[in-house]
């Protein structure tokens, strides 16, 4: 695969457990030590609340040890590389819809994606909490391999994508580790 190629959908997509959407912000933070947060060691850090949050960082710098990851955000370009910068893992770049001059899911904006990347879409993993925004426009791209990373958030729709797991950890294990 070239590129793995992933959306930061409320920061919500970079975990291994479900959020309610309230608590999307708080965790896109959680890499950095936050009020009301505990920073904790290994791969996971409790919450005030007392439970344990799988760290986005680990499951992240796996897969970037291998892969180029790369954002398209319909965030700005500000708020998309503050957000890039708090999930621990190097990127190979950020592109936002600020950049494109299209939002998701408009095909301009992927089309700017795979121009500034250099390469085609079937040679890239598309890895994505929403169908509806990402994985359909990918597919519709010549997309073939997509990952559907279900936070519960939207239903299924295998038409638009070839795997689907729950976590990143499941998208390092289709990758083979």
């Amino acid at each position: 695969h070239g590129p793995v190629v992933g959306d930061q959908r409320g920061g919500n997509g970079f975990t291994g457990r479900q959020l309610p959407r309230r608590d999307a912000e708080a965790e896109v933070r959680a890499v950095a030590p936050a009020r009301g947060m505990e920073q904790g060691c290994g791969p996971f850090f409790a919450r005030s609340d007392g439970e344990r949050v799988q760290r986005p960082q680990f499951p992240l710098a796996r897969l970037a040890a291998r892969y180029p990851l790369v954002i398209l955000s319909n965030a700005s370009d500000q708020h998309a590389s503050r957000n890039a910068a708090l999930l621990g893992a190097p990127l190979h770049a950020v592109y936002t819809a600020e950049q494109a001059r299209a939002y998701k899911p408009r095909l301009g904006a992927f089309e700017y994606l795979y121009a500034q990347l250099g390469c085609r879409p079937q040679d890239t993993l598309h890895v994505s909490a929403s169908p509806r925004y990402d994985l359909q426009s990918a597919t519709d791209l010549g997309v073939r391999e997509t990952v559907y990373l279900n936070r519960g958030y939207e239903p299924s729709a295998p038409h638009c994508h070839a795997y689907e797991v729950t976590t990143l950890t499941g998208v390092a294990e289709l990758l083979g580790f």
